[in-house]
């Protein structure tokens, strides 16, 4: 897009990476999750998941993802290099949403919201203060964010020594 073009005309040695989402104590990702249900049905165990959930997304340990970063800055090999890093293992919004909630001992239904109905009430509610999800991320989940090229191997990692999702979400448990 126009940032990284910015970047590269920038004349400055730079690195781009492009993780799927990201992961981890603190982080927004596995929260956001839980918000949103909750701002559909409040103590009511009904998930709506725009397009059934089917968007797929690659989950990347923060823990996995800081020591590439931390290369990529410290060695010179890296400079105008643009890499595509994604975690172990593919999983649809739906699968995530089982996950959180599984791994909480807590059940729930969830709701297929048709992709055009997701997109006027997020267009709509996005504009209230507070709600974790408006018109941009209804157009991130029109596409899957995975990567067929998954670059971690370029930093000395193979995906079968990453944290999975499941993984994380078992030791917070």
């Amino acid at each position: 897009g126009k940032a990284e073009g910015a970047v590269k005309s920038s004349g400055l040695d730079w690195v781009i990476f492009r993780p799927s989402v990201v992961f981890g104590d603190g982080g927004e990702f596995v929260s956001f999750t839980k918000r949103l249900k909750g701002m559909f049905a409040p103590g009511v165990p009904l998930y709506p998941l725009p397009g059934n959930g089917e968007t797929r997304f690659q989950p990347i340990w923060v823990g996995d993802l800081v020591p590439m970063l931390a290369d990529a800055v410290e060695g010179d090999d890296h400079a105008g290099e643009t890499y595509r890093i994604g975690g172990p293992e593919k999983l649809t919004l739906r699968e995530i949403t089982e996950m959180v909630y599984d791994a909480e001992n807590k059940s729930i239904t969830i709701v297929p919201l048709p992709m055009g109905l997701a997109g006027v009430g997020l267009t709509v509610l996005g504009a209230v203060p507070g709600f974790p999800m408006g018109k941009d991320q209804y157009r991130s989940l029109q596409f899957d964010n995975t990567t067929d090229r998954n670059d971690v191997g370029v930093f000395g990692v193979d995906t079968s020594s990453m944290k999975t999702l499941g993984a994380y979400l078992g030791e917070r448990n």
